[in-house]
């Protein structure tokens, strides 16, 4: 599961080993809060920030989301006063593996869970849609500059976009028999796909082809995880299986035609992963570290 998230540019969320979620300022040691307390496993953080216009110009107030082993769904506000608040949406009926803020606006949510629903939520917590998958659902990705639109990952290997007009399926990516346990939508060039099968990546172009255009083994251990940057075209990282004492994540750029690792890292009991807004800088959570790595272009 993802255990933390670089959320802004000064801005990392974690939970404790209570299960205290606290966002911090990773520059500012100091600046630190503590939104509340959740009694089940959360599995990830997915965080929206936006403007609050009834304050002073210039203050932010901020949102993110966790799913629980109950499958319910948690929505938390953080406001400029330094105070947060936090509401129940609802949930599925197992375990939510995944949850995504539509990010034009931000006042619909698109979760995913073992129940084999892929479901669209208000910040309200009324449910807008279900479509039935047919396996569980791994990871969701709505396009950044069509919000009509989602990518839903099932686990038995196959990549579905769909219409949220309808809910019909445009298109279908398949990973040729291999299990995923995490695919991720390019938000610098929309027309990549990658993803973590097996004890590989895949790369999907969806301007040519349903199938993997590229595939390379990652990790001996098995790939858990894959997450592109968020800001240069063709790098993405991806780590081993998550837990171990000895864990590893590797960073790759498409651009570099031998296909080898542009690093490659040995963290401790390794969990979650994620880029800097602005900044080619990958971090990762690890035996009560967070790992951070610069890369050069």
């Amino acid at each position: 599961r993802s255990l933390f998230r670089l959320c802004s540019a000064s801005v990392l969320l974690f939970p404790t080993c209570c299960h205290q979620l606290e966002p911090n300022c990773c520059f500012k040691p100091d600046a630190s809060a503590c939104l509340g307390h959740i009694s089940l496993l959360t599995g990830f953080y997915p965080w929206q920030k936006r403007i609050n216009r009834s304050s002073l110009p210039g203050f932010l107030t901020s949102r993110f989301c966790t799913g629980a082993e109950d499958g319910s769904i948690r929505l938390f506000t953080y406001g400029p006063s330094g105070t947060g608040e936090g509401q129940e949406l609802g949930g599925h009926r197992f375990f939510v593996n995944a949850v995504a803020f539509e990010p034009t606006e931000g006042q619909q949510l698109a979760s995913v869970g073992d129940d084999r629903t892929c479901r669209i939520w208000t910040l309200d917590g009324v449910s807008k849609a279900c479509f039935p998958l047919k396996f569980s659902g791994i990871s969701v990705c709505w396009l950044s500059n069509d919000p009509d639109k989602i990518l839903v990952a099932e686990k038995a290997g196959v990549v579905r976009l769909y219409s949220l007009v309808d809910g019909q399926p445009l298109l279908s990516l398949e990973s040729e028999g291999a299990t995923l346990a995490s695919a991720d939508w390019s938000g610098v060039a929309n027309h990549y796909v990658g993803a973590a099968a097996g004890a590989e990546w895949l790369i999907w172009d969806l301007n040519v082809s349903s199938l993997p255009r590229q595939r390379k083994h990652a990790h001996v251990d098995g790939a858990h995880q894959f997450k592109w940057s968020r800001v240069c075209e063709g790098l993405f990282a991806t780590t081993g299986c998550v837990g171990k004492l000895r864990g590893t994540l590797s960073i790759h750029n498409l651009a570099h035609d031998q296909g080898q690792p542009v690093l490659t890292a040995t963290v401790p009991v390794i969990s979650g992963l994620s880029w800097h807004h602005t900044l080619p800088l990958c971090a990762c959570g690890g035996n009560r570290r967070i790992y951070m790595w610069l890369v050069e272009l």
